[in-house]
């Protein structure tokens, strides 16, 4: 049986806030399942804007508190843009606006409005580099430079992209230390931009590390790990070792599907890829038994 579309609540589905249902339910995105998973984007703006979880600071706007995974498609670009509109005027360089707007860069670069994302993201990292309060290797400084070394990674800048890239990692290493998981997401995201420049050996070496520490710090289920997991698939397939990035994305996809849930943007990325890994060998099994036909 096919699984029911993530964006049509199932019958009885009701915001989990007001407890009310109706047409205007929307999926959280998060990982949270079945009725539990809808919301009405009034009711969690409300509900965002008079909660303040003090021990993640601003997190209630981008994160589920109940499953603890963030929210994505339409309901993560709702919150983020409403949690700008109220924050753009204070001062430029006041904490939560930057934060609210490194927030609204996330939703441009999910609906892939690139440009848009680079030149927010651009303006938020230099404010944060050059404010006193901050400064260059302040977490805020450090999480918006990474932020901006993956726009530029999907504007097809790959070589900007792996300088910003090297840069936060090293400067990462120093602050936080090799095993902090901010540290290990910008090891990843250079190994994937080493694959996409054709560095695959170097690609492959750092994030075969890279998942290796992942599953020992968070263990092999984490979101973040599964991701890590992909990573490396991606660039095995690059060398041409396609046998084994398939037997790797097999094991992740059906992780990422108990954990996070079929229709989340991580496990859907997960059977995208292993789809295309499968292709020539379909063609080929296709073309065998089409010759066998005549």
């Amino acid at each position: 049986m096919k699984d029911q579309d993530e964006d049509t609540p199932p019958v009885g589905a009701e915001c989990h806030i007001c407890l009310e249902g109706g047409e205007k339910l929307t999926a959280l995105g998060c990982a949270c399942r079945g009725a539990a998973g809808y919301a009405h984007v009034d009711c969690l703006i409300k509900y965002a804007a008079s909660v303040r979880d003090e021990t993640r600071k601003f997190a209630v706007w981008d994160v589920c508190l109940t499953c603890n995974k963030e929210y994505t498609g339409d309901m993560h670009q709702a919150l983020a843009c409403a949690w700008y509109e109220k924050k753009r005027f204070l001062k430029p360089d006041d904490e939560e606006r930057l934060i609210a707007s490194h927030n609204l860069g996330t939703a441009l670069y999910n609906s892939k409005k690139y440009k848009q994302c680079e030149e927010l993201r651009s303006s938020i990292y230099w404010r944060f580099y050059y404010s006193r309060v901050h400064g260059p290797d302040s977490p805020n400084t450090l999480r918006s430079g990474s932020s901006l070394a993956n726009v530029l990674d999907s504007l097809e800048r790959s070589d900007e992209a792996a300088k910003l890239h090297r840069e936060m990692l090293t400067r990462k290493r120093r602050v936080f230390g090799p095993l902090h998981i901010s540290t290990l997401n910008s090891a990843m995201n250079l190994g994937l931009t080493l694959n996409v420049l054709g560095q695959h050996e170097d690609a492959v070496k750092l994030l075969r590390k890279t998942l290796k520490t992942k599953r020992s710090v968070l263990g092999p289920k984490d979101q973040r790990t599964l991701q890590a997991a992909n990573a490396l698939a991606r660039s095995l397939n690059g060398m041409g070792r396609q046998k084994e990035a398939e037997l790797l994305l097999r094991n992740t996809l059906n992780l990422q599907k108990t954990i996070l849930g079929s229709h989340h943007p991580d496990t859907l990325s997960s059977s995208d890829l292993l789809e295309n890994l499968q292709l020539p060998e379909k063609i080929k099994d296709l073309v065998s038994s089409m010759q066998e036909q005549t």
